[in-house]
């Protein structure tokens, strides 16, 4: 929310601000919301193959480069195995990369690519803002999970303070970083006005507030699935129309 941007860089009521719609057709992306898998912590292992069923449908549907974003390095070597066993070419975000290892990272997503290529990454990691894969270099990314950050001393000092101020402390400490981690992610997929691609969204949480209520104006648009051939009947509508 802009007044959360506004109230922590030192504004109030009276700041001016300016917002402005994407410039980009919001034809040439899809949006796709999985509400029937649950992220939380103590859930993750019980949903670990639904989740696996989602992302290889998405990324069967259509020969080209996928990103797929965790919530943690934890997920994502419980997820790697599953997806090691795909025929794909898949590259993995691994810590304390050097540049060098980073640009070869991005270097695997070619444009005209002659097979499937996935990239697992973290979610407001390296690869998770600040690069730009146009046209044919990404046509997918799926988001898993709602991107909140690990409970740590230094937010709960936040949390407490602004639970004063506003009464949602907890909001401004962990959702808002959270959802503008996956907006940002997210906003890897379209670059120019020519790109198109899918992004899947999977955790329930997405389905209520306060997640669902924070992307409602640029996203008003997104589709709800339950099952995977909704799934695949989606993302095949959507490169029959391109």
């Amino acid at each position: 929310p802009s007044e959360y941007y506004i109230d922590t860089l030192g504004g109030d009521e009276k700041t001016p601000f300016l917002k402005l719609r994407s410039p980009f057709n919001k034809e040439n992306r899809k949006i796709i919301v999985a509400p029937n898998v649950s992220l939380r912590y103590k859930r993750r292992n019980e949903t670990i193959e639904k989740v696996v069923q989602y992302l290889t449908s998405l990324i069967k549907s259509k020969l080209g480069n996928y990103f797929i974003y965790c919530p943690s390095y934890e997920y994502l070597n419980l997820l790697e195995p599953y997806l090691a066993l795909l025929d794909i070419d898949l590259h993995v975000q691994r810590k304390d990369m050097t540049d060098e290892e980073k640009q070869s990272f991005l270097n695997h997503f070619e444009s005209n690519p002659t097979k499937t290529t996935v990239g697992l990454a973290i979610v407001g990691g390296s690869f998770g803002e600040g690069i730009d894969l146009v046209s044919d270099r990404l046509i997918g990314v799926a988001v898993i999970g709602v991107g909140l950050p690990q409970l740590c001393f230094e937010r709960d000092l936040i949390k407490d303070y602004m639970s004063i101020i506003h009464e949602n402390g907890f909001d401004y400490s962990y959702v808002y970083p959270a959802i503008n981690k996956v907006m940002q992610a997210v906003g890897r997929l379209i670059r120019t006005e020519n790109d198109k691609g899918i992004a899947l969204l999977i955790d329930d949480r997405y389905c209520s507030s306060p997640y669902s209520t924070l992307f409602k104006d640029e996203w008003n648009d997104y589709e709800i699935i339950t099952e995977v051939s909704e799934l695949e009947e989606i993302v095949q509508k959507f490169w029959e129309n391109k």
